[in-house]
């Protein structure tokens, strides 16, 4: 996208923008589920399950509040088949081209 952003910089850098959003909140969601396995494969000492319990339910509350701003950029990022995404950019890529100057 970063390419394509003087075909029609609106546009194109605010779907970049998306893109970059939704990669943030797909990194946050591995670095979690990292914690996850790091806590599940950790042998607490008695007496400090109450502290990986909290952990885990902070966890899946930034989980739960990712996914739900992590929805809307999938739908309007990939909400078309790779096919119509690419003839949308092959268009403005070919628009542009015939009139750098618009």
């Amino acid at each position: 996208l970063r390419l394509l952003t003087p075909t029609w910089p609106p546009v194109v850098a605010a779907e970049a923008n998306e893109a970059r959003r939704l990669a943030e909140l797909l990194g946050r969601d591995h670095d979690r589920a990292l914690v996850r396995a790091a806590l599940a494969d950790a042998r607490l000492p008695a007496g400090r399950t109450y502290e990986a319990a909290t952990l885990a339910a902070a966890l899946d509350e930034a989980d739960a509040r990712d996914r739900d701003a992590a929805l809307p950029l999938l739908r309007r990022l990939f909400g078309e088949s790779p096919a119509a995404f690419a003839e949308r950019h092959v268009a403005w890529w070919s628009a542009w081209r015939h009139d750098p100057g618009a």
